[in-house]
């Protein structure tokens, strides 16, 4: 593992099962009653977390606990890794947890684990896709029976899960000869923590919903495969859809710092519209994502406030320009207002905002790509529409063909950016 992953991953993770689109759209509950994190009870995650082994046990059996563990490892063939075959080319890829590190886990304690289809070459082309599923942060939001984020890793609340993986199309669609993405190692990261991949705290909201938050620590274990086993990749594509496309752009300069001799893109799906506030900084400060930031000079903020969705991109611009990035959103996404309106974003101003915020972007780094598509649909890339969507006469699958082979792309706005 290169030096600045293992500064990163702070604890390990072993096993279950996969998958998720987007959030589909929670209840519509009462915004002022969800957006009040101050009031919530944050547990440091180094406080909360219990040892792997039995810390009374008599040396004799701690020493035999540790012993099984290592063998485990040595048994899967891979360092700190072990993988079950699911068929059709699919991988399920479970960390086997080393001396006092704990597992990787859901929001509910419940087991994780990520999921690979290598391509014929493994290591040339390799696409890392962080998956969405809502998010939540104050007492009503991360209510479990709310329904405003995925809370398992086999929640099939999109309608497909880890025995369906073949079934999913989009860009993972291999027989699809106008897929640029089709001879693509695949690793894709589930989401289950409401967290948007970031975190590490457990956080007691009510005697209801105590969740952990471990997003950040499950998201860099898959890393820390890509960079153990396709540390000579040559091209890189990092994306993720809904809450995923949040940490896509800073966790591939996380990578790209990692793997230097790689040519590294990103692509955000449809998060584009949620604008830097001291709610949002609250938010990530409250989930402990803070503490798992890459030790960038862009990330030495004098407050959270400073920090939001946007800045992630910006500052990874920032601190890398020699990644290429890319964001794709709808003009009237139905669930990125639902989000805005729960968090005091004025829902009805989502197409003003996104272009706002591209503008932003673009005057703090280097300019990001952006397409902006009419309609109120939530995520492109696992839906075979990203092959037939046209925006004024340009094809969407020709700017992302170009977006991944590296040739230049414009920005794509809609000028008739009405909701269906």
């Amino acid at each position: 593992m290169g030096l600045l992953l293992a500064a990163l991953v702070l604890a390990a993770c072993g096993g279950d099962e996969a998958s998720s689109d987007a959030a589909e759209a929670p209840p519509v509950t009462d915004a002022s009653a969800t957006t009040a994190p101050a009031e919530t009870t944050t547990t440091e995650a180094e406080e909360t977390t219990e040892p792997a082994s039995d810390p009374d046990a008599e040396p004799e059996e701690a020493e035999a606990e540790e012993a099984a563990a290592d063998g485990a490892r040595e048994a899967s063939g891979y360092d700190g890794f072990e993988l079950t075959d699911l068929g059709d080319g699919w991988l399920e890829v479970g960390h086997v947890p080393d001396g006092g590190e704990e597992p990787c886990q859901c929001s509910d304690g419940s087991e994780w684990n990520f999921y690979v289809r290598e391509a014929a070459d493994p290591s040339a082309q390799v696409m890392v896709m962080f998956e969405g599923g809502g998010a939540c942060w104050s007492a009503v939001t991360c209510l479990p029976e709310a329904g405003f984020y995925k809370q398992t890793v086999s929640d099939e609340r999109d309608g497909y899960d880890s025995s369906a993986l073949t079934e999913i199309g989009g860009v993972f669609d291999a027989d699809n000869p106008a897929n640029p993405l089709a001879d693509y190692t695949v690793v894709f990261v589930p989401y289950c923590t409401g967290d948007v991949h970031l975190g590490n705290a457990v956080v007691t909201y009510s005697e209801q919903a105590t969740v952990q938050h471990r997003g950040a620590v499950n998201a860099r274990v898959a890393m820390d495969w890509v960079v153990q086993q396709y540390g000579d990749v040559e091209d890189l594509f990092v994306t993720g859809m809904s809450a995923g496309s949040v940490p896509a752009p800073m966790y591939g300069g996380v990578l790209a710092d990692e793997l230097p001799d790689a040519r590294v893109t990103t692509l955000s799906d449809a998060s584009g519209g949620y604008p830097t506030t001291p709610e949002v900084g609250a938010i990530i400060e409250q989930n402990g994502a803070l503490d798992m930031l890459p030790p960038w000079d862009e990330f030495d903020v004098d407050t959270p406030a400073e920090l939001g969705i946007p800045t992630l991109l910006w500052r990874t611009a920032q601190h890398n320009p020699n990644i290429t990035q890319a964001r794709f959103d709808n003009a009237y996404d139905d669930v990125q207002e639902l989000f805005r309106q729960v968090l005091g974003v004025p829902a009805d101003d989502l197409f003003a905002d996104l272009v706002a915020i591209d503008a932003e972007i673009d005057e703090m780094g280097r300019p990001v790509a952006s397409w902006i598509s009419p309609g109120d649909a939530h995520t492109i890339l696992m839906d075979d529409r990203l092959y037939t969507e046209e925006v004024d006469g340009s094809s969407f699958i020709d700017w992302l063909t170009d977006l991944v082979e590296g040739r230049p792309v414009d920005d794509v706005f809609c000028t008739e950016c009405v909701g269906e």
